[in-house]
């Protein structure tokens, strides 16, 4: 996966990247991800490229590809059935409120406005993917059957990891 964009001088993707990286690493790994098996992979640049066009500067990011499908491709694909659609929203749904359990910092045990967590920070359907993983293993005979979902764009969540915001943006985002 390749992104074009604009340089933003002292906002350097690569510095907030690590930072990101850093400071939800060990939260979405072991512990985290035997107790949340719904946790979505967050996909990262793995490669910053810098370079000069026409007088302007523009970083290439380069990151791993995730697997699956958009739910926009999902809802435009007419092969795709009812009951499809429905087990990949619920597999994106259970993903997000997974990732939101993990960081939640709840201001009221009941009033949801003041539940506050790491956002996305720009959450649509284009900024995540979601795979079916299904067949037989092949040392222990059982068959497995699960759903994995992918976050992309990931850096927008650096502005929520330096100070928390509102669970409700997150949701608001995606529903526009």
């Amino acid at each position: 996966f390749v992104k074009i964009s604009k340089s933003q001088g002292a906002n350097k993707p690569w510095e907030n990247l690590q930072e990101l990286q850093v400071a939800i690493a060990d939260k979405l790994t072991g512990l985290a991800r035997r107790t949340y098996p719904d946790l979505p992979i967050l996909t990262m640049a793995e490669k910053f490229l810098r370079y000069s066009f026409k007088g302007e500067e523009k970083i290439i990011e380069i990151t791993h590809a995730a697997q699956g499908k958009t739910p926009d491709d999902l809802f435009k694909d007419v092969s795709v059935s009812q009951a499809e659609l429905r087990d990949n929203s619920a597999a994106v749904g259970r993903a997000l409120a997974a990732f939101h359990q993990v960081f939640m910092d709840y201001g009221s045990p009941t009033d949801v406005s003041l539940w506050k967590t790491i956002l996305h920070g720009d959450f649509h359907q284009m900024n995540m993917f979601v795979k079916k993983f299904e067949g037989r293993g092949e040392s222990s005979g059982e068959d497995y059957n699960f759903y994995r979902v992918y976050f992309i764009d990931n850096e927008t969540m650096i502005h929520s990891i330096r100070g928390k915001q509102a669970l409700l943006l997150d949701v608001l985002r995606f529903c526009v």
